[in-house]
């Protein structure tokens, strides 16, 4: 797409589009989406999350229906329709210490779960048991609650990258996408190294989806970046602050994990990571540098617009 249009599109798209842009910037060359999975995990990462997106620049959040904090975030997203809220197909359930299982009637989707009714614990796991029937009807169930619920959504994207753990999974996750209308998180490309790491089945079906996403024209990332899941919470802000600076023309998608783990209620195990990510994403710093690179901070809304007229 020319450069021209992309900064006459951006320009359009209003209040949504980070205002820290400085007019004397480049538009359009540069375009982070900032994603928070896991909204609804919680109360520790529902109230993170809710700081990241309010007070920081968090630009997007998507939630976990089945999880035990998704009524209290589903009554935020009801009351702010001006943000941004996808669906975050969950169909793993990973620690020991706090389970869920499917919104389906445990009986109507059996090879979801494990003998005390909860998502198996790893995506491999689930890979290996799913009966595709059930995980369809576990998607839309887990999309038609949160549509009950009165939720504006925006997009789908999958916890743990489950759904791309074999080939058929990923072609009815794009199915499910395109029978429910909602735009998935997918990019141009897998990320670097994934190919050493998925089967050459499902690489190849990547990129054949690829092409039906293109002519679907749902949006597509340049690149997604959630390496920094692993990154230790002390380097987080170097890390962060090196990814702002050296991103590339394009539309890039930044995922992030939000806790708070300052109040007492339970955490995931791996809080001190994910409270390092709030405290970046809310810091005066990361909005400055943010600026200071002339980045344009999109939502999907914003991205869904570009895409449609690519």
């Amino acid at each position: 797409m020319n450069r021209l249009f992309v900064a006459l599109v951006i320009l359009t798209l209003g209040t949504s589009i980070n205002a820290l842009r400085r007019e004397s910037d480049p538009p359009g060359e540069r375009l982070l989406l900032i994603h928070a999975d896991d909204a609804g995990l919680c109360a520790s990462a529902n109230r993170a999350t809710i700081a990241a997106m309010e007070t920081g620049v968090v630009s997007s959040a998507s939630i976990m229906v089945p999880c035990p904090g998704f009524e209290e975030f589903a009554g935020y997203a009801l009351s702010h329709p001006e943000h941004d809220f996808g669906i975050h197909l969950t169909l793993t359930s990973e620690w020991s210490d706090i389970r869920w299982g499917p919104v389906s009637d445990v009986a109507e989707v059996p090879s979801l779960v494990m003998q005390d009714g909860t998502f198996w614990k790893t995506a491999n796991q689930f890979a290996e048991h799913a009966v595709l029937t059930d995980v369809e009807k576990e998607m839309k169930a887990q999309i038609d609650r949160a549509r009950t619920r009165g939720i504006r959504l925006t997009h789908l994207d999958c916890h743990m990258n489950s759904l791309l753990r074999r080939p058929d999974l990923l072609r009815l996750y794009v199915r499910v996408s395109d029978e429910t209308g909602l735009p998935m998180r997918y990019a141009k490309r897998l990320p670097d190294g994934w190919d050493r790491v998925l089967s050459r089945e499902v690489v190849d079906e990547f990129y054949a989806q690829l092409k039906v996403l293109y002519a679907r024209r749902n949006p597509l990332a340049d690149m997604i970046e959630h390496d920094n899941y692993d990154v230790p919470a002390e380097h987080k802000r170097s890390y962060f602050l090196r990814v702002l600076r050296n991103l590339k023309p394009g539309v890039t998608e930044l995922v992030v994990h939000c806790c708070d783990t300052r109040t007492g209620d339970w955490a995931p195990p791996d809080a001190p990571r994910r409270q390092a990510d709030t405290d970046v994403c809310c810091s005066p710093e990361f909005a400055h540098e943010i600026d200071a690179l002339g980045i344009q901070i999109i939502d999907w809304n914003d991205f869904a617009r570009l895409a449609a007229v690519e």
